[in-house]
């Protein structure tokens, strides 16, 4: 099996700060929720990876297509 280095990503920042306009406000927000969902889907990528891995080596089958022209 493949072992994976799963690179830390940076601390997400926990608010908006207050100094600032409502429509900035708005926009951290925004970038804040789409940072979490963006983690969350590369959580869920490797989760799928993995599955496939296992079950390539489990059942000894290849399971991902293989690139190029020629299939």
């Amino acid at each position: 099996m493949k072992k994976r280095f799963i690179q830390p990503t940076p601390q997400i920042e926990q608010g908006p700060r207050t100094d600032l306009p409502e429509d900035v406000k708005a926009l951290q927000e925004e970038v804040l929720r789409l940072k979490k969902e963006l983690k969350q889907e590369k959580m869920r990528a490797d989760a799928y990876d993995m599955m496939i891995d296992l079950a390539e080596d489990a059942f000894k089958i290849p399971i991902r297509k293989k690139s190029g022209a020629e299939q």
